[in-house]
């Protein structure tokens, strides 16, 4: 599985969709300008690094409290408090 993950890094970025048109059917070629990433993925630096782009690493939740989210893993229902 870690090698299938680790093989799909650059197709990733480089190549298009293989299902983009439906099933079996590709999309346009497609080659990245950036890469968002999120920290534990592997990979990402090394093909940022031979395309040549920028990396952006990016957490998908917040690690700190903020005023929408309280607890980065609470699930508050906010009618309750309004």
């Amino acid at each position: 599985m870690m090698r299938d993950i680790i093989f799909s890094t650059y197709p990733a970025a480089t190549m298009p969709d293989p299902d983009a048109r439906g099933e079996g059917m590709p999309g346009a070629p497609f080659v990245a300008d950036a890469i968002i990433s999120n920290p534990p993925v592997y990979g990402h630096h090394h093909v940022a690094e031979a395309l040549r782009i920028p990396l952006h690493l990016m957490f998908p939740q917040p690690w700190v409290p903020t005023c929408a989210f309280p607890h980065p893993l609470a699930c508050i229902d906010k009618k309750r408090y309004r």
